[in-house]
């Protein structure tokens, strides 16, 4: 099940780790610019991580086996659905080549996710996401389901 893999996507959250390992990002009770309340504390706001799940296949699957890759996907969906209790699971859809897996570790990064789930839905190059991880700053979780 999903349950081995709580404790790593935990561990993925950046900042501040609060029991039950949620992620804590530091919020001033005073607007935007204000440093700390009155009494010179900060105030803690706590969220689940937010993670993208990197879903890798070759596109050649598309025209072999057409339902092999949609029922990867729906699996895919179901993994990020069974974890949400614990994380907010960002699927976009299967990589299935080395542009689509560029173009979701780039918006993962741009958006400031905590971590990246890789998972190997059916086989994929392992070249092809090289340049991808090269220009990655977020941490990764192998996941092996």
């Amino acid at each position: 099940g999903s349950g081995e893999y709580v404790g790593l996507l935990r561990a993925a959250a950046r900042g501040h780790r609060l029991k039950g390992g949620r992620a804590a990002t530091a919020q001033t009770l005073k607007g935007q610019g204000g440093s700390d309340d009155e009494r010179g504390e900060r105030m803690i706001s706590i969220r689940k991580p937010k993670i993208g799940l990197l879903g890798l296949m070759h596109g050649l699957y598309d025209k072999s086996q057409p339902d092999l890759p949609a029922q990867q996907e729906t699996f895919a969906r179901g993994l990020a659905n069974r974890l949400s209790d614990v994380a907010d699971v960002d699927f976009p859809g299967a990589a299935k080549d080395r542009a689509l897996i560029e173009k979701y570790v780039k918006s993962f990064n741009e958006k400031e996710y905590d971590g990246i789930m890789v998972v190997n839905l059916l086989y994929s190059p392992g070249m092809r996401v090289v340049q991808a991880m090269q220009k990655n700053t977020l941490p990764l979780l192998l996941a092996n389901v």
